[in-house]
């Protein structure tokens, strides 16, 4: 039986900020009827008396005292909390007379139960920066939850079959404040016909429940997001603005246009917002749990001919349905001029001059959480390992080697905007719809040295090149293959104490840069126009550390 509570407190100071309020009344500006000088109206008519003039529309014009009185700080304040109860209680049921007749060892089981709570909460002040506008926010997930689990070993030491044992589990959980029951299993078999070779495969369906974050997150704007359609413009129905002609040619016609809320009186006149559009962005109190479909079949040899040799390939295929996630701007903006589905154009919002970037909080398009389509992924996941002493190959007393390799080949990774859409294939694609890279191919193989208190290892982390996700691809956003190298040693002083040193990424091998890795922003997973999640981006880093055991 077990009980734990953790907290974290959150707190963050925004400083240098832009008051959107006082820089309204700034750049108000009248002349004063008795000095003659530039004045704020809101001066005059007893508005806001402290108001000082913001020039900008003269080189040198803006005074530190405007400046002052434009600049705010803004404060967050917030907390996470998180307490769980449970207890388990497990035992082999052999004793009580539950054995396979043809096994010798009795089934085993796990029953239990456990209580969670999961809460969050932010208190913003009252600061009108663009920036910091923030709803308050206050949230919790509830849930009760009982499980089991069973292995049973069905055949023993026989002919065919040293091992038959079966496995299974229940899980039920009950998120009784928000998405309610859900039910979780599992059911798997692993088979030794032989010494040396091990047969293994398993069933699960599971379930998640949206997190007090996708449940509470505000609903609130971020200015300025890039996102790049497939026909390669941001807002197909803008375009540059000609002063002959005081038009703005889009690329769209007006027909596919129409479908995303242009007027007949806005078409050929919407300003292209130097490839950006807003977003809003939030949480969903209405999502529901995702469901996901998981099946494993792998192999283990272990050759009785070759001591401390273990490989094995495992397939993997997971299927999630109603996954939670935002429809990307791009498609939705793309799927809304071609088809006019209005479960994506119900998503785009202009403002009066048919604009997806002027006007706070008037244009944008919808990305909030919701129950999409799906997710799917399948793949092989390769490893194998040798251990053994240099004295079987000729070199006694210089200790042991042990040889490591893991690797992922990535078939399949598709995701579904919504139901009945069609699905986006990203393995081996970044960018656009697909955000961070999905290398078809990766590993990570290492050489482990160890001779009485020394331990010293060399690795080498590979990942695929990459290809742009986009109808129009460019050689310029493709992602070479990048390899990276790591040393490391430690050693034992004594019983108490422990050395450690290393470097990674000893060639200081930078990582693959693309401009759609964006800045950082929701829509996208990118910053620094890399993908930090995926390459090392500190270069060559070194490090040392020691630890002391008492």
């Amino acid at each position: 039986v077990f009980i734990q509570n953790s907290t974290v407190d959150y707190q963050e100071v925004l400083k240098n900020d832009v008051s959107i309020s006082r820089v309204t009344r700034a750049v108000d500006i009248v002349t004063d009827p008795i000095s003659g000088d530039p004045v704020c109206r809101s001066v005059l008519n007893g508005e806001d008396p402290d108001c000082v003039p913001f020039n900008i529309f003269q080189a040198g014009g803006i005074t530190q005292a405007a400046n002052d009185y434009i600049t705010t700080p803004s404060v967050r304040v917030g907390e996470t909390e998180q307490f769980v109860f449970g207890g388990s209680l497990s035992g082999d049921l052999g004793l009580y007379g539950l054995t396979s007749p043809f096994a010798v060892d009795g089934f085993g089981a796990v029953i239990g139960f456990e209580y969670r709570e999961d809460s969050l909460s932010l208190t913003p002040d009252s600061a009108d920066t663009r920036t910091s506008v923030r709803a308050p926010v206050d949230g919790w997930v509830p849930v009760r939850e009982l499980f089991g689990e069973i292995q049973a070993p069905l055949v023993q030491d026989a002919p065919f079959a040293e091992e038959l044992t079966l496995t299974g589990a229940y899980r039920y959980s009950d998120y009784y404040d928000t998405t309610g029951g859900q039910s979780t299993y599992s059911v798997g078999l692993a088979w030794r016909p032989v010494t040396d070779l091990r047969l293994r495969t398993q069933y699960q369906q599971a379930t998640r429940s949206p997190n007090p974050i996708e449940l509470y997150s505000p609903r609130e704007f971020d200015f300025g997001t890039l996102a790049t359609l497939p026909n390669g413009l941001k807002d197909p129905c803008a375009g540059d603005f000609d002063p002959a002609t005081s038009t703005a040619e889009p690329f769209a016609d007006f027909e596919a246009c129409a479908r995303t809320g242009v007027t007949q009186a806005q078409y050929g006149t919407i300003l292209d917002s130097a490839g950006n559009i807003d977003i809003l962005t939030g949480g969903n109190a209405a999502l529901e749990p995702e469901v996901s479909d998981t099946w494993t079949a792998g192999i283990v040899y272990e050759p009785g001919f070759l001591p401390g040799f273990v490989a094995s390939v495992d397939y993997f295929s997971i299927e999630v349905e109603d996954f939670i996630g935002a429809i990307d701007p791009s498609q939705t903006i793309d799927q809304c001029l071609t088809t006019g589905d209005a479960r994506y154009c119900s998503l785009i919002n202009r403002e009066s001059s048919g604009t997806l970037f002027l006007g706070d909080g008037e244009a944008f398009v919808d990305v909030a959480l919701i129950n999409t389509g799906q997710l799917k992924t399948s793949g092989v996941d390769l490893s194998a390992s040798y251990r053994f002493g240099l004295e079987d190959v000729g070199a006694p007393g210089f200790g042991d080697l042990h040889l490591s390799y893991v690797a992922t080949i990535l078939d399949e990774l598709s995701t579904q905007a919504l139901v009945g859409e069609p699905a986006v294939e990203c393995a081996g694609m970044h960018g656009g719809a697909c955000n961070n890279p999905a290398p078809e191919y990766r590993h990570r193989v290492s050489a482990n040295w160890s001779l009485d208190s020394v331990r010293a290892q060399l690795a080498w982390r590979y990942i695929s090149s990459v290809d742009e996700y986009s109808a129009n691809p460019s050689p310029v956003n493709d992602l070479e293959a990048t390899s990276y190298f790591d040393v490391s040693v430690q050693y034992d002083v004594s019983e108490a104490l422990e050395l450690r040193a290393g470097v990674n990424n000893v060639l200081d091998q930078d990582p693959p840069l693309t401009s759609l890795a964006g800045y950082g922003g929701d829509e996208s997973d990118g910053r620094g126009n890399t993908y930090p999640q995926i390459y090392d981006t500190q270069g060559r880093f070194l490090f040392a550390g020691a630890t002391i055991r008492f």
